[in-house]
């Protein structure tokens, strides 16, 4: 069986630093997660947890997925901390997050919703407001 935690324990609930793909789906639930991970699916990303905590690992990227129509990425968490992007560049972003912080992020995405809390973005290394964009 693949381990993808550091030192193989998944009580680090630290993710390998590396880029996660898929032709299909990505699905990551649990109680926390971290790393320096991008993730990359044709199909939809889904995240749902109590806590997350990502750094990109390649191109700046989060998570990125082609797949069109609603909820190509959704992301479900108490507490969302993040540099990098979240992109979608045919479908939907839905984040229903009750606190999200990034210094250095952005979320771009034919429609965007956010719900939940509260919401922290800054883009181009913590200088403006984050971008939120919808992409057409």
């Amino acid at each position: 069986t693949r381990q993808y935690w550091v030192n193989d324990d998944p009580r680090t609930r630290t993710l390998k630093p590396g880029l996660y793909c898929a032709g299909g789906n990505i699905h990551l639930s649990g109680a926390s997660f971290s790393g320096e991970v991008t993730f990359i699916a044709h199909g939809h990303i889904r995240f749902s947890s109590g806590r997350l905590d990502f750094t990109p690992w390649v191109n700046n990227v989060v998570a990125f997925s082609d797949h069109g129509g609603s909820n190509a990425i959704r992301v479900s968490a108490g507490w969302l901390t993040w540099k990098g992007i979240f992109m979608a560049t045919h479908g939907d972003i839905d984040m229903r997050v009750w606190t999200a912080r990034s210094e250095s992020g952005g979320i771009y995405g034919n429609r965007v919703d956010l719900s939940g809390g509260s919401y922290h973005i800054v883009g181009d290394g913590g200088t403006s407001p984050g971008p939120i964009h919808l992409v057409e």
